[in-house]
């Protein structure tokens, strides 16, 4: 029986987000509210489009200017959880050193906001030539991202995906 643990970090940005005032608010000013949703969406699409491309050209320097620069920040998935800069650096090092080619594609994008913390979630593939046998691997999961405002930007803080099988 699998067990499952959410750290206290995580529960409280949890509980403040559900708490949060109205759903979406904190990007834009609510004029037009069609418009405004297609421009959430797209700007969070742009957001997880750029780790994307960090993760497929496996580029430590545009992962640094997506990542939040602060010790909290961590990354889990099957291999491990990694916590801080040097943590999810290996992250990055793991797909350049074995991977001679990387595509990692996202779908059904889903997100919710406050003004300072916002979450997504998404489908993934990912697909790699493996460099010690030079054979294809395919992958697919699920992803959570959560994005916070620092200095006004948006910065990557933590990502949680799961690979699952036969999907």
């Amino acid at each position: 029986m699998k067990s499952w643990y959410i750290s206290y970090p995580v529960l409280v940005i949890v509980f403040s987000l559900t708490r949060a005032t109205a759903f979406g608010q904190g990007i834009e000013p609510r004029n037009n509210p069609e418009k405004v949703l297609q421009s959430d969406s797209t700007f969070f699409s742009t957001l997880v489009s750029q780790y994307v491309k960090s993760i497929n050209d496996a580029d430590t320097s545009l992962a640094l200017a997506i990542w939040a620069k602060t010790a909290d920040i961590s990354h889990f998935n099957p291999q491990g959880t990694f916590y801080g800069w040097d943590g999810v650096k290996k992250v990055y090092r793991t797909f350049k050193d074995n991977f001679t080619s990387r595509n990692l594609t996202f779908s059904d994008l889903r997100y919710s906001y406050s003004n300072e913390v916002s979450w997504v979630t998404f489908r993934w593939k990912f697909e790699g030539t493996l460099k010690s046998t030079n054979q294809l691997a395919r992958t697919r999961g699920l992803e959570t991202q959560v994005w916070k405002k620092v200095n006004h930007e948006w910065r990557l803080v933590h990502v949680h995906y799961s690979e699952v099988p036969g999907e």
